[in-house]
């Protein structure tokens, strides 16, 4: 993980070195950029003005110069509760770096996804995670966004007899048709819509049309953990965001490849792997 971070700051370096020298001599003459509204999702180094409002697939409002606060809806609605920080640091030439830290917890009593609830009789996840993300502008219209996190904190997990009936029907050809790992898998993917990924590192570069919108093509590995269970997955998604008098929507989807290893939540081993489709949705306004 640490070396892909090194890969991707030597990279864009090098790549932003050779654009400079590129428009270098056509600065003086380019037309002057039209200030667009930032991404203030986590993996950018961007935040949204003091006393400003992100609402929609993102909750977060400026409280002072440089300093964003807000939750993750997506997590809350699963039962999750979360809170994050981002903190942008000086700038530094076309470079810009923040700082974060988020904090999730989450317990079975929580839980609003289908019967997960029902399936433990105990589960209870609290994670602390730190975070670093850096956005360097390549040219004018060329963005490249790195970001890289590691969670702390400690999971537990304890099947029911209701749960224990259903992975043992999947496992053994009882259960429902196409069932398989499906109950390992819905819990990971929960965990990870919720906010649990404990490691993650997103390389994503931004190119901004004439329009003023957005393609994005963005790479990410991640890494999750439950107990004795793990899982760890490669992404990578083409999108489309459209921004308007505040109003921003992306769209956009692709290929992930998962790999899922270790004890499974009855103590057996397991290790199943395959590929999946991943999406990129994000809607809020800028208020």
């Amino acid at each position: 993980m640490r070396q892909l971070v090194t890969f991707s700051f030597l990279l864009g370096t090098i790549l932003s070195q050779n654009a400079r020298a590129e428009n270098a001599a056509v600065t003086a003459t380019a037309p002057q950029k039209i200030q667009r509204s930032p991404i203030p999702d986590e993996w950018t180094a961007t935040v949204v003005p003091p006393g400003t409002m992100v609402l929609g697939s993102l909750a977060e409002v400026g409280v002072w110069d440089g300093v964003m606060v807000g939750t993750d809806p997506a997590a809350v609605a699963l039962g999750a509760k979360t809170a994050q920080i981002k903190w942008q640091l000086p700038n530094f030439s076309e470079d810009d770096w923040s700082l974060g830290i988020k904090y999730i917890s989450m317990s079975r009593k929580s839980m609003w996804w289908g019967d997960m609830s029902q399936r433990f009789t105990k589960l209870e996840a609290k994670i602390v995670r730190p975070s670093i993300a850096w956005s360097n502008r390549i040219s004018q219209r060329l963005i490249i966004h790195s970001f890289w996190a590691s969670g702390f904190g400690k999971s537990t997990s304890e099947l029911s007899p209701y749960g224990k009936d259903k992975l043992h029907a999947a496992k053994h050809g009882s259960g429902k048709s196409g069932d398989g790992h499906s109950f390992a898998n819905r819990t990971m993917q929960m965990q990870s819509i919720a906010g649990f990924t404990e490691d993650r590192f997103q390389l994503t570069a931004e190119w901004e049309r004439n329009s003023g919108d957005r393609i994005l093509l963005s790479s990410r590995l991640e890494r999750t953990r439950l107990a004795q269970l793990e899982t760890f997955s490669m992404r990578l998604t083409l999108s489309q965001q459209w921004s308007g008098y505040g109003f921003n929507l992306r769209v956009g989807a692709g290929p992930e490849y998962s790999v899922i290893s270790g004890k499974d939540l009855d103590s057996e081993d397991i290790s199943a792997s395959g590929w999946l489709p991943a999406a990129d949705l994000a809607l809020y306004w800028i208020l």
